[in-house]
């Protein structure tokens, strides 16, 4: 990998997981609502929550990086299974 392509993953992730956390914020704060406890802005924070999980999906298809080496399946081998017990 070079680094060029590197910070162009980090960019995209972060421009897309900052946008999906802030954008929504700054659009309930300019429109002149309180963020208080309110139902909808309590959901709102839940759903947000997953905008890690979104940019990260978003940035690997954008960037055709593929699935291989995402690390999504565990490794089992080598007596490493008590750590994932233990985890």
């Amino acid at each position: 990998m070079n680094s060029t392509m590197d910070r162009q993953r980090i960019f995209i992730f972060v421009a897309i997981t900052y946008g999906l956390s802030i954008v929504p914020y700054l659009v309930v704060f300019l429109g002149g609502r309180q963020s208080g406890a309110n139902a909808d802005l309590a959901a709102g924070r839940l759903v947000l929550m997953f905008a890690p999980l979104i940019g990260a999906i978003a940035t690997r298809l954008i960037t055709r990086e593929g699935w291989s080496n995402s690390l999504l399946r565990p490794d089992l081998s080598g007596g490493r299974w008590r750590y994932y017990l233990a985890a």
